[in-house]
Order: C-alpha cells, then sequence, then structure tokens
C-alpha cells in the first residue's frame, strides 16, 4: 500500500479500510467509468477531411453561354446593337415580322435576342434566316451557339455537322461541337474535335485556342483525370494568363490531387485577378480554398474561406456541409449542428451531410437523434464520403449501442465492416461496442486493428488506453494516452482519463498535472477538478485538494461525493465546522454516502472525546 493512502488510513482510524474503498471506486475505477463513458463514444476526427468532391456547377459546357467573359461566346457586332429601320418592330415579339423576308434584318434580330438571352426567341429568328438563307454559314453558327446555351446538346451537333459538311476547316465550330460532345459524356469524339480545332487554327473569330485548351483540360477533369487536366489547363494560362475560371479548375485538381498549398495559390490568384469568371463565380474559388485549408487541418482558415463562400452563395448544400465539418472539427457544435441543418433544408436527402449530423449528434449525447439522423443518410442521395455508406452504419451502431441496445449496435457496424473491412473508425467503434459488453480483450484486439489501419487516429488510441485502464494494466493506459496526446488529441476528458491511470499507477504528482491539463481546456470540467482534488489528498496537499473540491462542487452542487471529500480536505486542514457543514451537505443529498457518514461518526466521536472529563 502506498505511503499517501497509509498516512490517510492512520489519520482516519478504524475506518481507514472504508475510505480508501470509497477514494478508489470515485476516484480510479468510477472515475475511469464516467468519463469513459463521456468520450468513449465520441467519434474522432479525421486527420485528413472526408468532404466529398463536388463538381463546379456549369462544369459540363464552360464554354457557352458565358456573357461578359472572353469565352466562346459570340459578340454582337456595334452596327447591330439596334435594329435597322424600317421597318422598326418590337424586338421581343418576333410574331409581329411575319411575312418580313429580309435575311439580314433575321440575322440582327438574332443576334440582338442572344445578347438579351432570350434564346428561344433568337432560335425562331435564326432559323426564319436559314428559311431565307439555308446555305448562309454565319447564320449556322450562330445556332449551333444557340442549341448550347439552353443546353440541346444532340441538336447542336447536328447543326454543327451542317457546318462541317461544307466548312471543315472552322475551328470555332468545331471547337462548338466538342463543348457538346463533352456535355454528352462523349469525352473521346469530343476531345479529338478540340485537338482537330487546335490543329486546324483558323476562323476563331472572337474565340481563342485558350478556351480550347481549358475545354480540353474540363474533359480530363470530368474523367478524374486530373493531372493531365492540370498539364492542359497550364497550356490554356500560357495563352490567357488572367483567367479566373481556369485557374478555379486549376485550383480544384491540385485539391484533388492532394496538394493543397498549390490549390491555395491557383484559388487566391483567380480571387486576384477577378476575371474572366464564366459560369461560375467567386465564391467556388473561396470554397475550394477551403477545402484545401481542409486538407492541411487548418481549420480556421478553412472557415474564413467558408465563410467568404457563403457571403456570395447561401444556397450551396455542399458548401454548408463543408462549413459544418470545419466547425465542428474547431470544437464549435452549435454552430456545426446549424451549418449541417442549413445544408439539409437545401437538400433533404443529402446523404454526406446527414451522416455527419448523425455523428455530430453522437458527439452532443443526442442518441435518438442521431439514430434518425444515420437511417435517413442510409435512404439519402448516395453521396458518401470516401467510406461510402458504411460511415452511417458505423455511427448508427454508436448511437445504439449509447442506448442500451447492444446487439443491434454490433449488427450495424459489423455492416460497416463488411462494407469497408479497411475502416479504421468502424473497427474503433467496434471496440467501444464491446467495452460496453464489458468483453475487454476482444475490445482491446479491435482498437489494435483500428491503430494498425490508421496509427494516427488519436481517439483510438485513447480508448486503447481505457480499455487498457478497464483490464488495470495502467502503466500500458499511460503509454496509449500519451500516444493519443501526441497524434493531437487534445481534450478534457482525455486529461482526465490520463489522471486516473497515473492515479493507480501511484505517480500522484502527474495525475495532479493531468487534471490540471482537463480544467485548463475545460475550467468548468466537474470531473477534471475532482480527480485533482483525489491526487493532492494522496500528496497530503489538503489546501489545494480543497479548492480542487470547492471547484467540483461549484459545478455540480448536487454530487455528494465530491462535497464529502471536500468535507475530509477540510478536517485535514483543523477546520472542522466547515467539514461538518460540508459533510451534512453530503448526507442531506445521500444519506449512505460512506465517506461521509464515516466522517460524521469520527467528528462526533473527537468531540465527545474532548467533552468527556
Amino acid at each position: 500500500m502506498n505511503g499517501a493512502l497509509v498516512g490517510i488510513l492512520a489519520k482516519l482510524g478504524s475506518f481507514g479500510s472504508v475510505i480508501l474503498t470509497a477514494l478508489l471506486l470515485m476516484s480510479g475505477r468510477a472515475i475511469a467509468t464516467y468519463t469513459t463513458l463521456a468520450q468513449i463514444r465520441q467519434l474522432p476526427r479525421l486527420n485528413r477531411p472526408s468532404i466529398p468532391p463536388v463538381n463546379l456547377p456549369q462544369a459540363r459546357n464552360p464554354i457557352f453561354p458565358n456573357h461578359g467573359s472572353d469565352t466562346l461566346s459570340m459578340s454582337v457586332p456595334e452596327p447591330l446593337q439596334s435594329l435597322p429601320t424600317p421597318p422598326s418592330p418590337d424586338p421581343g415579339n418576333s410574331d409581329s415580322l411575319e411575312g418580313l423576308e429580309d435575311f439580314d434584318y433575321w440575322v440582327n434580330l438574332c443576334r440582338l435576342l442572344v445578347d438579351r438571352q432570350e434564346y428561344q426567341k433568337a432560335l425562331s429568328a435564326c432559323d426564319r434566316a436559314i428559311i431565307l438563307k439555308p446555305k448562309a454559314l454565319e447564320i449556322w453558327v450562330e445556332r449551333t451557339r444557340i442549341l448550347l446555351a439552353i443546353q440541346q446538346y444532340t441538336q447542336a451537333i447536328a447543326s454543327a455537322d451542317r457546318i462541317l459538311e461544307r466548312e471543315s476547316k472552322y475551328s470555332r465550330v468545331l471547337a462548338y461541337r466538342c463543348t457538346a460532345l463533352s456535355a454528352l459524356g462523349r469525352y473521346q469524339e469530343a476531345m479529338k474535335d478540340c485537338d482537330q480545332a487546335l490543329e486546324i487554327d483558323r476562323r476563331w473569330h472572337e474565340i481563342t485556342p485558350a478556351l480550347v485548351w481549358f475545354q480540353k483540360g474540363l474533359i480530363h477533369q470530368l474523367q478524374g483525370q486530373y493531372q493531365a487536366a492540370l498539364d492542359t489547363y497550364q497550356q490554356a494560362l500560357q495563352l490567357q494568363p488572367n483567367n479566373s475560371q481556369t485557374l478555379v479548375h486549376q485550383c480544384y485538381c491540385f485539391h484533388q490531387l492532394d496538394q493543397p498549398y498549390k490549390a491555395i495559390a491557383s484559388c487566391e490568384r483567380a480571387l486576384e485577378i477577378d476575371n474572366n469568371w464564366g459560369e461560375i463565380s467567386p465564391d467556388i474559388a473561396w470554397k475550394y480554398q477551403g477545402f484545401a485549408y481542409l486538407n492541411l487541418a487548418d481549420y480556421e482558415q478553412a472557415k474564413t474561406s467558408f465563410q467568404r463562400a457563403l457571403s456570395l452563395n447561401q444556397e450551396d448544400p455542399t458548401l454548408w456541409a463543408a462549413m459544418g465539418f470545419a466547425l465542428t472539427s474547431l470544437n464549435r457544435l452549435s454552430e456545426a449542428l446549424n451549418a449541417y441543418e442549413q445544408a439539409i433544408r437545401l437538400r433533404s436527402d443529402y446523404s454526406f451531410a446527414l451522416v455527419n449530423q448523425c455523428q455530430l449528434l453522437n458527439d452532443l449525447g443526442e442518441y435518438q437523434a442521431a439514430q434518425k439522423a444515420c437511417g435517413a443518410a442510409l435512404e439519402g442521395d448516395g453521396f458518401w464520403d470516401q467510406w461510402g455508406p458504411a460511415t452511417a452504419w458505423s455511427q448508427l451502431g454508436v448511437a445504439l449501442a449509447a442506448q442500451g441496445e447492444l446487439e443491434a449496435a454490433t449488427v450495424a457496424n459489423n455492416t460497416a465492416i463488411e462494407l469497408q473491412p479497411d475502416y479504421p473508425q468502424a473497427w474503433n467503434n467496434a471496440a467501444v461496442i464491446l467495452w460496453y459488453q464489458e468483453d475487454y480483450l476482444a475490445a482491446l484486439e479491435s482498437v489494435a486493428r483500428a491503430i494498425e489501419l490508421d496509427p494516427n487516429l488519436a481517439q483510438a488510441w485513447q480508448n486503447r488506453g481505457r480499455i487498457l485502464a478497464s483490464l488495470k494494466r495502467f502503466e500500458e493506459a499511460i503509454a496509449a494516452y500519451n500516444m493519443a496526446v501526441e497524434k493531437g488529441r487534445n481534450n478534457p476528458e482525455l486529461w482526465s482519463s490520463r489522471s486516473v491511470a497515473l492515479w493507480e499507477a501511484q505517480q500522484y504528482a502527474e495525475a495532479v498535472i493531468s487534471a490540471k491539463e482537463a480544467v485548463i481546456l475545460n475550467p468548468d470540467f466537474f470531473q477534471g477538478w475532482y480527480n485533482m482534488g483525489t491526487a493532492l489528498i494522496a500528496l497530503e496537499n489538503y489546501q489545494d485538494a480543497l479548492f480542487a473540491y470547492q471547484q467540483a462542487t461549484r459545478i455540480q452542487p448536487e454530487n455528494a461525493n465530491a462535497w464529502a471529500l471536500r468535507g475530509y480536505a477540510l478536517q485535514q486542514l483543523g477546520e472542522l465546522q466547515a467539514a461538518k457543514d460540508a459533510i451534512a451537505t453530503a448526507l442531506n443529498l445521500n444519506p449512505n454516502q460512506p465517506i461521509a457518514r464515516q466522517l460524521q461518526v469520527k467528528l462526533e466521536t473527537n468531540q465527545q472525546q474532548q467533552l468527556d472529563p
């Protein structure tokens, strides 16, 4: 038996063994149970975020229409800004032009309506011009351009073919055809047309080869060929370096290739230039910059980037989900929950947001709500992170286990492992469920598998510490907790659990330091103050122990154990009336509190002995 406890027993007298048992229960196993139940259920933050990649808006047709940008759109010559006179019909009402057979008029009207983005009316005007002069190539070119604008890609290809039958060396039309084929997923044909347009390199009009290089890069990107896309975007940027749209796509590809610093630089350059955005807007650059910061685990910068994006666009559910991820990693849980709710409001079946909401609700102890969210995720749109639905099954297992449904929890988590045998989180959660079932050896094997799959999974190291503590292998538990700290885990529960293992290993001074770390992280963390007081009692430092228990009773004024040990510290300091008051409070809260009852008897006995002659 250690010297500090021998001293306590000697001072307490005959009921010392009762006090020792109570101290062991409250400061050792009982504390470990409380902190384990509070923390082992929580899932780890992945070292690398699993925000899913999202295609850029309008990525299938970046070339047209792009009003206000230097892309494959047709400018209206200055003389055509107003309709010719006579006649002077209403350009918004082509029906009023019945009977007119002025080809130039219809061509000019078509272009003017395109400029106004009234594409259906523009198409009608172009078709009237074609009826008058079916062999006029320029109006077929305009018609192809309009069909691209209204996403009638098959017709756009047919229209382009009519032109190319008569003029095969028409780079601009080949570029249009490349765009339409790409939008239909016919990538090899599209690439062939883009290559031919660049090889011919003539009849571009207002179009530049840079835009075709950009389109080629996009085709690579849509097929997941990110390095090839980067090489092609670089060709575009050599010809047109100040194109924000190309830079954003470059940023996206760097992100997909796990090159976050280059991604950030590309997005910053796009925002600095702020030009030629095409069909995208600056919010995309802010979003992908945020993703890159997530990859660097720089969650504060990621949050700032997402805030800038949301200031420009609050209707993107993937952006809200990314913000939720960053806020969760910053431990701003209520804000994160709101972000996920916004994502789900915009897309009610968004599996990724729902499963992250489920995980967060598990972290917050709202297990029924978490169970519902995971169920909705499994019935959702199937848009997951890298682990697919295994994440939802594993989180569902956590929620069920916390509600005591251990068999159902085991089935759910085993489903996750069957779907993704290499999913470290699922093995970690399996250890949690086994720990609930007090099958500690099997839990230890499961958490070892999680660590084998991901040695940097700090939560798994922390859970390993708890399991080893349950097996009373305290030195090994301390080593596991130290690994959790080394891997980046830094929360009050970890430090509190570590203090328990150190106390059990009779390393009382270290136990005090560990408990102090817990209350530094959270000054209102009851268990940290309670553990600190217990370790200080073992060191016979009753004055500091009293302060720790005062803080503990401030935080949980209805905790009889804390009041009892506060009374013990006061009794050791000779403050007998204050000790009696603390003991009375403990007994009012729990008449059977063993320490308080024994202290009361001892104080009354001492008082009677002082009164006897």
